[in-house]
């Protein structure tokens, strides 16, 4: 599907923003790091994902949903506190009404407060989403696209901070430069090989465990390199 803006006007200001986005985008990352040598690939993938996250429908849907349940609540609160002074007020005694609108103040409370939790609530909700799509044949093999393109941005650190000129394979570079044996090598050469083939859908079909295995190689690789960077 074509979803290239087909105004010129509309390009144009596209065009501009982007620029603008782009400045604003590197200056966040220089406040960030300590030195112009100390910027960081990965760093800015991460602050580009934090900046666009509210435009991601789910998020936006979370929000949504939060400032729905604040408002439900503050109107339970005013609601049931109006009650109770209003009978308050007439019968001068506590009776039936009272406690109603006492208990109607307690649901508000309860609202509110589960709406300041739902960011908490999503993020366990997501903690166990990471252990089902363990199970999930499409998730892992988005996984490990992601994955790929994370050990591509560590890479293109080591590389910029090494003053690397020549443009290399993530593999052979970090066989070269010693950040990985020849074991790792191989897992990587292999992980690189799967990923090509779920990114141009290939023939080959990989099973559930076995990506599974390759991932957590993958993911003691990075750590090891993390450590050495």
């Amino acid at each position: 599907m074509n979803i290239l803006p087909s105004n010129e006007k509309i390009e144009k200001y596209l065009d501009e923003l982007a620029d603008e986005y782009k400045s604003l985008l590197f200056n966040a990352l220089v406040s960030r790091s300590k030195n112009l040598d100390d910027l960081s690939v990965s760093e800015l993938l991460r602050l580009d994902n934090e900046i666009k996250k509210p435009l991601f429908e789910n998020y936006k849907k979370q929000q949504r949903r939060r400032k729905m349940f604040q408002v439900a609540g503050l109107t339970y609160m005013l609601l049931g506190f109006m009650m109770f002074l209003t009978d308050l007020g007439f019968t001068n005694e506590l009776d039936i009404i009272s406690l109603m609108s006492l208990i109607i103040s307690f649901i508000g409370v309860f609202i509110t407060i589960f709406s300041f939790m739902l960011p908490t609530l999503h993020q366990s909700s997501t903690q166990y989403n990471n252990k089902s799509e363990k199970k999930s044949l499409p998730l892992l093999e988005y996984k490990v696209i992601t994955k790929w393109r994370e050990l591509e941005g560590i890479v293109n650190d080591i590389s910029i901070n090494s003053n690397v000129k020549k443009s290399r394979y993530v593999t052979e570079f970090l066989f070269e430069n010693k950040f990985i044996d020849n074991d790792e090598y191989i897992k990587l050469k292999y992980f690189l090989k799967m990923r090509n083939n779920i990114v141009h859908s290939s023939a080959d079909q990989y099973s559930i465990e076995e990506i599974n295995v390759i991932i957590d190689e993958v993911d003691k690789i990075i750590d090891k390199i993390k450590k050495i960077v």
